[in-house]
Protein backbone atom coordinates (compact mmCIF):
# COMPACT_ATOMS: atom_id res chain seq x y z
CA UNK A 1 0.00 0.00 0.00
CA UNK A 2 3.04 2.33 0.00
CA UNK A 3 2.03 4.08 -3.06
CA UNK A 4 -1.34 4.66 -2.17
CA UNK A 5 -1.87 8.47 -0.98
CA UNK A 6 -2.97 9.21 2.07
CA UNK A 7 -1.87 6.10 3.85
CA UNK A 8 0.36 7.20 6.24
CA UNK A 9 -2.10 8.82 7.56
CA UNK A 10 -5.05 6.59 7.50
CA UNK A 11 -2.27 4.17 9.51
CA UNK A 12 -0.82 6.30 11.94
CA UNK A 13 -2.04 5.81 15.29
CA UNK A 14 -5.65 6.92 16.16
CA UNK A 15 -5.49 6.68 19.74
CA UNK A 16 -4.85 10.38 20.24
CA UNK A 17 -7.93 11.83 18.56
CA UNK A 18 -9.95 13.05 21.53
CA UNK A 19 -12.95 11.62 20.08
CA UNK A 20 -13.20 7.69 19.40
CA UNK A 21 -14.45 6.70 15.35
CA UNK A 22 -17.65 4.75 15.20
CA UNK A 23 -18.31 2.23 12.95
CA UNK A 24 -21.71 2.23 11.82
CA UNK A 25 -23.30 -1.12 10.44
CA UNK A 26 -26.77 -2.07 9.25
CA UNK A 27 -26.69 -5.12 7.97
CA UNK A 28 -24.64 -8.64 8.33
CA UNK A 29 -24.01 -10.34 4.50
CA UNK A 30 -22.88 -13.74 4.76
CA UNK A 31 -21.88 -16.16 1.18
CA UNK A 32 -22.20 -19.64 0.74
CA UNK A 33 -21.76 -21.49 -2.38
CA UNK A 34 -24.70 -20.32 -3.98
CA UNK A 35 -26.74 -17.37 -1.84
CA UNK A 36 -25.99 -14.32 -0.25
CA UNK A 37 -27.81 -13.96 2.81
CA UNK A 38 -28.51 -10.39 4.47
CA UNK A 39 -29.36 -10.37 8.31
CA UNK A 40 -30.09 -7.83 10.72
CA UNK A 41 -28.50 -7.63 13.77
CA UNK A 42 -30.64 -9.81 15.73
CA UNK A 43 -29.74 -12.59 13.07
CA UNK A 44 -33.01 -12.65 11.27
CA UNK A 45 -32.96 -13.16 7.76
CA UNK A 46 -34.04 -9.62 5.87
CA UNK A 47 -32.98 -10.94 2.06
CA UNK A 48 -31.73 -13.41 0.08
CA UNK A 49 -30.32 -13.57 -3.02
CA UNK A 50 -28.89 -16.02 -5.67
CA UNK A 51 -24.50 -15.64 -6.51
CA UNK A 52 -24.37 -14.92 -10.41
CA UNK A 53 -24.55 -18.20 -12.21
CA UNK A 54 -20.84 -18.44 -12.36
CA UNK A 55 -20.12 -17.40 -8.92
CA UNK A 56 -22.10 -20.68 -7.61
CA UNK A 57 -19.98 -24.25 -6.62
CA UNK A 58 -16.82 -21.47 -6.14
CA UNK A 59 -14.77 -22.16 -3.09
CA UNK A 60 -12.37 -19.90 -1.88
CA UNK A 61 -14.13 -16.19 -3.14
CA UNK A 62 -12.79 -13.07 -1.56
CA UNK A 63 -15.43 -9.96 -0.71
CA UNK A 64 -15.14 -6.62 0.31
CA UNK A 65 -17.74 -3.77 1.19
CA UNK A 66 -16.52 -0.52 -1.67
CA UNK A 67 -19.29 2.51 -0.96
CA UNK A 68 -21.70 0.39 0.28
CA UNK A 69 -21.34 -2.41 -2.31
CA UNK A 70 -20.14 -5.80 -1.97
CA UNK A 71 -17.08 -6.93 -4.34
CA UNK A 72 -16.50 -10.28 -4.60
CA UNK A 73 -13.55 -12.38 -6.63
CA UNK A 74 -12.12 -15.02 -7.72
CA UNK A 75 -12.75 -18.63 -6.16
CA UNK A 76 -12.19 -22.17 -7.83
CA UNK A 77 -14.29 -21.67 -10.14
CA UNK A 78 -14.54 -18.12 -11.46
CA UNK A 79 -10.69 -17.58 -10.84
CA UNK A 80 -10.42 -13.87 -12.49
CA UNK A 81 -14.17 -13.14 -12.10
CA UNK A 82 -15.39 -9.90 -10.00
CA UNK A 83 -18.35 -8.77 -9.05
CA UNK A 84 -20.47 -6.16 -7.91
CA UNK A 85 -23.39 -6.15 -5.59
CA UNK A 86 -25.46 -3.06 -5.02
CA UNK A 87 -27.72 -4.08 -1.82
CA UNK A 88 -30.20 -1.00 -2.36
CA UNK A 89 -31.45 -2.37 -5.57
CA UNK A 90 -30.57 -6.33 -4.61
CA UNK A 91 -28.70 -6.66 -8.00
CA UNK A 92 -25.19 -8.04 -9.23
CA UNK A 93 -23.47 -6.41 -11.70
CA UNK A 94 -20.03 -8.41 -13.73
CA UNK A 95 -16.67 -6.08 -13.47
CA UNK A 96 -13.64 -6.17 -15.02
CA UNK A 97 -11.85 -9.62 -14.94
CA UNK A 98 -8.78 -9.94 -12.74
CA UNK A 99 -5.43 -9.85 -14.48
CA UNK A 100 -4.30 -12.82 -12.62
CA UNK A 101 -7.29 -15.55 -11.50
CA UNK A 102 -6.64 -16.58 -7.74
CA UNK A 103 -8.83 -18.56 -5.00
CA UNK A 104 -8.44 -18.24 -1.58
CA UNK A 105 -7.02 -14.68 -1.44
CA UNK A 106 -7.80 -11.79 1.30
CA UNK A 107 -9.29 -8.51 -0.37
CA UNK A 108 -10.00 -5.26 1.50
CA UNK A 109 -10.91 -1.87 0.73
CA UNK A 110 -9.00 1.62 1.27
CA UNK A 111 -10.64 5.00 -0.33
CA UNK A 112 -13.21 3.95 -2.35
CA UNK A 113 -10.96 0.74 -4.14
CA UNK A 114 -10.05 -2.72 -3.28
CA UNK A 115 -7.38 -4.40 -3.50
CA UNK A 116 -6.81 -8.49 -4.01
CA UNK A 117 -3.82 -10.12 -2.40
CA UNK A 118 -2.36 -13.45 -1.93
CA UNK A 119 -4.27 -16.79 -2.50
CA UNK A 120 -3.71 -19.12 -5.31
CA UNK A 121 -3.12 -18.19 -8.77
CA UNK A 122 -4.93 -20.03 -11.44
CA UNK A 123 -1.57 -21.58 -13.38
CA UNK A 124 -0.27 -22.82 -10.00
CA UNK A 125 -3.48 -24.71 -9.62
CA UNK A 126 -3.86 -25.87 -13.16
CA UNK A 127 0.10 -26.86 -12.98
CA UNK A 128 -0.31 -28.85 -9.84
Amino acid sequence: FAGVSGIKELIKDQSRHPKPRQIQQEEILILDLDEMYRLDFQFNCVDTSDLPQSLQGSKGTAACVVNNDVIVTGGTESGSQAWRYNSSLNSWTRLVFMKTGRSFHGMAALQGQAYVVGGFSEEATQAG
